[in-house]
């Protein structure tokens, strides 16, 4: 219990060499404003305690879904950290194995389903800006070897 304490004292103070961490310093303008990590940070909690009882019980798996969805579309690398616990939560939950693990299955695919938009627009986004940074380099050579003979 008092190691516990020491180390929720100690952890705001704890900081990466990068600055891109779950820190202060990450979310303030010195930093490289991780917005929506900041956000997902605190829907993560939130999905990992909604999960749990809907693995445990089997009822609301509305908010569950929601709120891991959510976390998902804010940011993905925390994403899945709310997706992890669904490999292992059936296991611990104390309702049968197989039970578990289908209503796992369940909130993972509808998750997964939810969240789809946001990949899929960030994907297609992704794509774009590739292209178009292509194109404009194509077109900036093209130019200058135009000028240069």
């Amino acid at each position: 219990m008092a190691w516990a304490l020491v180390g929720a004292a100690m952890a705001p103070f704890l900081v990466s060499a990068t600055g891109i961490g779950y820190e202060q310093h990450a979310y303030v303008w010195t930093g490289f404003g991780v917005w929506t990590q900041l956000w997902a940070s605190l829907t993560l909690p939130l999905a990992w305690g909604l999960s749990w009882r809907a693995i445990r019980s089997g009822h609301r798996f509305f908010p569950a879904i929601a709120l891991t969805s959510l976390t998902i579309a804010l940011h993905f690398e925390t994403g899945y950290l709310a997706l992890a616990p669904l490999l292992i939560w059936p296991l611990v939950a104390g309702v049968p194995v197989a039970k578990g693990a289908r209503r796992a299955g369940l909130l993972l695919g509808g998750s997964l389903l939810a969240s789809a938009a946001a990949a899929l627009s960030w994907l297609l986004e992704s794509w774009s800006s590739r292209s178009r940074r292509s194109n404009c380099c194509r077109a900036s050579v093209n130019s200058l070897r135009a000028a240069s003979s």
